[in-house]
């Protein structure tokens, strides 16, 4: 499993590197804008790109590995509330690794708050952040609270009106939120993998079985997640609506040990398709530095990235 996760974040580490280009300016004007925020959890920071959308402001769109939409950073924020999805990248990921769905979700009238989870993305990795995923869970709890009573952002977000999406690991922190519970502490010490005993030492693994449930959010939507350190009790108890994604060749997080454990949710799966597949496609740039493994199916990535939007946007509005 570690070495799963190891494969997890060695491939967004090298993708998410080279993400963070220059900047060039577009003459057409942006439909979607962009501000980061940032707040703490427990001295820990959680930095937050915000996407809403907009009609004003001038277009930008980085010189990066990703294929990525234009995007106005001098936008003016709503002037009315909308409903907030909150995204949870994967293990070892960072904030920017599902902005094709931050973008159609924006389009679509929502504002969409993407949040790294400090230790746990390729930029900021910690021995404990790699271990401790239920960090992850009070990291959206605290940047519901920040987002909806102290940012920027206050006025425009109806606070009666959230929604979550995760992807992988982020799925996991999504049914940590829902209210499924771990099986075991055992369960949780297989983050540890080879991790020093004076790392696993410091870990209040303990702190893990706790409940991180949070009713704010009233609907969840789980990307190729994470479930089987849970416990199947606890998943056919969660009675927030749930819309599970998973790719039928996904041989990272197989679906029969998780996507298809999470009952009663509503699945939906997409043929051919591997773990990767939620990931932004991969430009030119990207290709001459990865492995082709890494970026195996790249082309599809949009049809499929197109299907998913809708059926996410479709589940939302249902729910």
């Amino acid at each position: 499993m570690k070495r799963h996760l190891l494969k997890i974040f060695l491939f967004v580490f090298c993708l998410s590197a080279f993400t963070f280009g220059n900047e060039e300016k577009c003459a057409t004007p942006s439909h979607i804008g962009q501000k980061t925020v940032c707040t703490y959890a427990n001295g820990r920071p959680i930095v937050i790109d915000v996407y809403f959308p907009t009609k004003k402001g001038t277009a930008e769109v980085a010189d990066s590995c990703w294929e990525l939409p234009p995007i106005a950073h001098d936008a003016p924020m709503p002037n009315h509330r909308l409903p907030l999805i909150l995204i949870s990248h994967g293990y070892g990921g960072a904030r920017n690794e599902q902005i094709w769905l931050a973008e159609q979700l924006a389009l679509a009238g929502y504002i969409v708050a993407s949040l790294d989870h400090y230790g746990n993305t390729w930029k900021d990795p910690t021995p404990q952040g790699m271990i401790a995923m239920w960090h992850r869970p009070q990291d959206v709890s605290v940047a519901i609270d920040y987002l909806t009573t102290a940012s920027p952002f206050v006025d425009a977000i109806d606070s009666s009106n959230i929604g979550f999406v995760g992807f992988s690991v982020g799925g996991m922190t999504g049914l940590w939120l829902a209210g499924a519970e771990v099986k075991s502490l055992e369960a949780l010490h297989h983050f540890a993998g080879e991790s020093s005993e004076k790392v696993v030492e410091s870990i209040d693994f303990q702190e893990g079985m706790h409940s991180f449930r949070d009713p704010r959010i009233s609907r969840f939507v789980l990307l190729a997640p994470r479930a089987s350190e849970f416990t199947p009790e606890s998943l056919h108890k969660i009675e927030s609506p749930m819309l599970v994604i998973y790719g039928t060749e996904d041989t990272v997080l197989p679906p029969h040990e998780h996507a298809l454990t999470i009952s009663p949710a509503q699945t939906i799966a997409l043929p051919q398709a591997g773990h990767f597949v939620f990931l932004n496609p991969v430009t030119e740039q990207g290709k001459q530095a990865l492995s082709p493994a890494l970026w195996e199916g790249n082309e599809e990535r949009p049809l499929f990235h197109r299907q998913v939007s809708q059926e996410i946007i479709l589940f939302l509005k249902l729910n």
